[in-house]
């Protein structure tokens, strides 16, 4: 009796970390599309410009979601991104690389129906600027936040860009 318990219990919570991985998984599947938005640069010197951005989520291999076709544009320079997301082994994971030489790699959470990915103390592949952001998917939208620091003066840019569902 307590070994046929014991077996139900085993399988029962097998069954329950499976549910919720694939809850996680589905969570981040649900991002699947085009999302577009106009935001802000604000400089610490003062001033301020408008960014856009567009992401394009695409369905990858395993449970991945491929990050391509993805920009934003400041100052008339196009930010180009690549990367994938993915949920594995119990976490959320990002990849991301771009034209200006910036390369990360974070690992997210779930806070209830939203997945937030947070990047600390990366940097261009020059070392001109520092960056740290935070990126939130919930809601059918995606909002982008960034702090840039110019590593040769100390200023800082922040820059907020929400986007919605294309």
């Amino acid at each position: 009796m307590i070994q046929r318990l014991t077996a139900f219990l085993a399988i029962f919570l097998v069954s329950c970390l499976t549910a919720v991985a694939q809850d996680d998984a589905a969570l981040l599947r649900s991002y699947l599309g085009i999302y577009e938005g106009r935001g802000v640069a604000i400089y610490e010197a003062g001033g301020h410009e408008e960014v856009s951005c567009r992401l394009s989520f695409d369905s990858g291999s395993a449970g991945k979601i491929i990050l391509r076709d993805s920009f934003c544009q400041v100052s008339g320079t196009n930010i180009r991104f690549t990367g994938t997301m993915a949920y594995l082994g119990g976490q959320y994971e990002a990849a991301v690389t771009s034209n200006v030489g910036f390369n990360a790699r974070t690992i997210g959470r779930r806070e209830g129906n939203a997945i937030v990915f947070v990047l600390q103390d990366a940097a261009l592949a020059d070392r001109t600027l520092g960056l740290s952001a935070t990126f939130v998917m919930t809601d059918g939208g995606v909002v982008v936040d960034m702090d840039l620091v110019s590593n040769r003066t100390g200023a800082v840019t922040k820059v907020r860009v929400p986007m919605v569902r294309r």
